[in-house]
């Protein structure tokens, strides 16, 4: 019995200390699990909590003290007695929260806003369950806090974001696999939907034609997935198959959404549309405006090219009478007027159409008062009438601006003053306002104003005044001019960016104003201006001088001849482009004056021709034209013209021309009437006595043989000899000789023979 019951007391032992171990492990195993658990904790970025049933807290993570605006756990748990007061802003929210716990037992991310200890409100999620015994009596509550302040800021962003799609007139979709997964109601009105389910989900290919998707697929959607958007024009479609105009953007969301911008511009298309078919249409209008001006121009001024060429001629011709003089130089002076009234017409035709330019260059504005000056003293000396030009100190002698146009202008204005102007004053001022008028480049205000003591011009005239063919009861009175004159001078001082204006009192006169902008210009360039010198011969020691004429109008190239021949050009004539090439390719002349409109071939293929091939890149080329119009200068410079003449010509132009491009050196005297007196007149620059010095006896008889023989190629040839410095002395021997004044010739030698 005894040995039973040592054994029994053994096994119990042997249990124990069994038991002992298996406790030990489990003790160990529990520790490791709290120590974890109380890790996780301490260290959990959510508020973890246990509270009593009554709302006092046993435990708090640090995470909830730190939410809730405390230091600690210790802090919190001290400070907040029970979690039911003053946490909660809105206390209905937080009943709510109690009575869905009492009644499930749990609560599951139940959103509330909560005012931490400083004051700050934070968004808050909960989940919280009750924690009973096995008889299922309440023990206490745990649960976890997340604090969700950012993703509310976030969904409010969005909310107002969200907001604004709804309510904006442009269409905005979201797609993901090109599936619409949000559309706002402007996209679907814009497609022609009734409700937002009647677009989801569906692809975007339904929503254009087959041309339009193959268009996205090939070059839309690449560029969107390189380069993260994509904006442009599309054809969409309508759910009744109605076509229309979009304006589409695309934008690739960072998750890879698309997001789609669009908004119907069939409208604004229509209206472009329109504008650009109005704006062809104008374009065309004024291309033909433009065509009926150079055609125009050209039938005008070639019949007066003639008129007024011819005129220039009779008016060199010393044989005539007196009586044919008077009436060559009323054709001459007719012609010019009639020129002038052209030009004003041609003038006007351009501006309407758009088609004249600011041509600016640096010029002498002294220089060009004193010529307008010395253009109207002539006409009211012989009248009661005084003409004033002053001009302030402060104005620059040098300019840059567009100077024809300012001529025109001056010569417009100042010639109706003294047209209508009998008796009293004309005065003409000029003024500057500029803050450096003495340095170059730098901006100036140019101000002019003509006033006069003439008729004047009714109030109920004045604003009509500038209107294009319109004329005041003097001007009709008058009958002069054709009523252009102030409108294009109007529209020409608007050009140069300024204005024109009028103050005028019937019976006691009228005042002109106007300004423009310039810049100061610089002295050293002065303004060219044609001669007045008239031509009477070429310089001697010159090469003789080929020119080749190309012009269809017989008149034209007898014009020419007329001009040129008698100086000792030596000339060709042909009547079309084919001709003059085939002259200049023969003949190889050294300069071609060259119309541009002939028969067969024009002057512009005959141009590119010639200037195409290597010997003819240098040959000068002068236009003739009879085109008023500044873009057929840049159509005829182009083409390889190297410069321009506009028919009618004077043929002080004309000889500038050849200056210029030829370097041929001409004769001149200053005009008809210094050439008769000169003529006249029995001195030389040398006396015959000092001839001498210059010329040798034998030259000098040989001279006084050849003008009794009235042999003029003779005495050509002796004035060849003569030192080029000697220039008067060749120029008026040179006169003599082409006047056939050898009665004078032989007056001036008879000393040595």
């Amino acid at each position: 019995m005894s040995k039973i019951s040592h054994s029994m007391a053994q096994q119990l032992q042997e249990s124990l200390e069994a038991l002992e171990l298996r406790v030990a492990d489990r003790t160990k195993i529990l520790q490791k699990t709290e120590q974890r658990y109380r890790s996780i904790f301490e260290n959990s970025r959510e508020g973890i909590f246990q509270t009593m049933p009554n709302g006092d807290y046993i435990t708090v993570n640090p995470a909830l003290a730190y939410m809730y605006g405390y230091h600690s756990p210790v802090d919190l748990i001290k400070n907040l007695s029970n979690v039911n007061r003053g946490l909660y802003v809105d206390q209905n929210r937080r009943a709510k929260f109690i009575e869905i716990i009492e009644r499930d037992g749990s609560v599951i991310g139940f959103i509330s806003q909560i005012k931490t200890k400083t004051g700050q409100r934070v968004w808050i999620a909960e989940n919280v369950h009750r924690v009973c015994d096995d008889q299922g009596q309440l023990l206490y509550y745990e649960g976890t806090v997340q604090d969700i302040t950012a993703q509310k800021k976030t969904e409010a962003i969005l909310q107002r974001q969200l907001l604004a799609f709804e309510v904006a007139s442009e269409g905005i979709a979201i797609l993901t696999d090109q599936k619409f997964i949000y559309v706002n109601p402007a996209h679907v009105e814009l497609f022609g939907y009734r409700n937002v389910d009647d677009m989801m989900a569906k692809s975007l290919n339904m929503f254009y034609p087959p041309e339009e998707n193959q268009h996205f697929e090939q070059e839309v959607f690449p560029i969107l997935e390189s380069q993260g958007h994509w904006q442009g024009e599309a054809i969409a479609m309508r759910k009744d198959g109605s076509l229309f105009v979009e304006e589409l953007s695309l934008a690739l969301a960072d998750n890879g959404d698309w997001v789609c911008i669009c908004r119907d511009i069939s409208e604004r298309k229509k209206m472009q549309d329109s504008l650009e078919k109005s704006r062809y249409e104008a374009e065309s209008a004024n291309r033909t405006k433009s065509q009926f001006l150079a055609n125009m121009s050209h039938e005008l001024r070639t019949p007066l090219n003639a008129i007024y060429g011819f005129s220039q001629l009779l008016d060199r011709d010393t044989t005539l009478s007196s009586e044919s003089r008077e009436y060559a130089e009323i054709i001459n002076k007719s012609s010019t007027h009639l020129l002038g009234l052209i030009n004003d017409i041609l003038d006007m035709s351009k501006i309407e159409a758009g088609l004249v330019n600011i041509v600016t260059h640096n010029f002498d504005l002294y220089k060009l008062l004193d010529m307008i000056a010395a253009m109207f003293k002539l006409k009211v000396d012989s009248t009661a009438v005084s003409l004033n030009f002053s001009c302030q100190q402060t104005v620059p002698r040098y300019v840059v601006t567009d100077e024809n146009k300012l001529r025109q202008v001056l010569i417009n204005l100042v010639g109706n003053a003294v047209k209508f102007t009998t008796m009293g004053y004309i005065h003409v001022n000029v003024s500057a306002t500029g803050q450096t008028l003495s340095i170059p480049e730098s901006s100036v205000s140019l101000h002019f104003s003509v006033e006069d003591s003439g008729s004047g011009i009714a109030n109920a005239e004045l604003d009509s005044l500038f209107k294009p063919f319109v004329q005041t009861t003097s001007g009709r009175h008058l009958q002069q001019g054709t009523g252009l004159g102030l409108s294009i001078s109007q529209k020409f001082v608007e050009l140069m960016g300024g204005k024109l204006t009028v103050e005028s009192t019937v019976g006691q006169g009228t005042t002109f104003q106007f300004w423009i902008k310039a810049h100061v210009g610089q002295s050293e360039v002065m303004a060219s201006s044609l001669s007045a010198r008239t031509v009477i011969g070429l310089a001697p020691h010159q090469p003789t001088y080929r020119i080749l004429i190309a012009d269809d109008q017989a008149n034209n190239r007898r014009l020419l001849v007329q001009l040129l021949s008698p100086l000792g050009f030596e000339l060709k004539e042909v009547t079309n482009g084919r001709d003059a090439i085939a002259q200049w390719e023969n003949w190889s002349p050294h300069l071609i004056l060259m119309d541009m409109r002939m028969p067969e071939m024009d002057g512009y293929q005959a141009t590119r021709y010639i200037k195409a091939q290597s010997q003819g890149a240098s040959i000068p080329i002068l236009a003739l034209t009879a085109s008023a119009l500044l873009e057929q200068q840049s159509e005829i410079l182009a083409a390889g013209c190297d410069d321009c003449i506009y028919k009618p010509f004077h043929e002080g132009e004309l000889f500038s021309k050849l200056e210029e491009h030829l370097s041929v050196q001409f004769l001149y005297h200053s005009s008809p009437q210094e050439m008769d007196q000169t003529a006249l007149s029995p001195d030389l620059p040398l006396s015959p006595h000092e001839w001498v010095s210059v010329m040798s006896p034998d030259w000098i008889a040989a001279l006084h043989t050849a003008a009794r023989s009235g042999d003029d190629d003779q005495i050509h040839d002796l004035i060849s000899q003569v030192p080029p410095e000697q220039t008067r002395f060749i120029e008026q021997l040179t006169e003599l000789a082409n006047q056939f004044a050898f009665e004078k010739i032989l007056k001036l030698t008879s000393f040595q023979s």
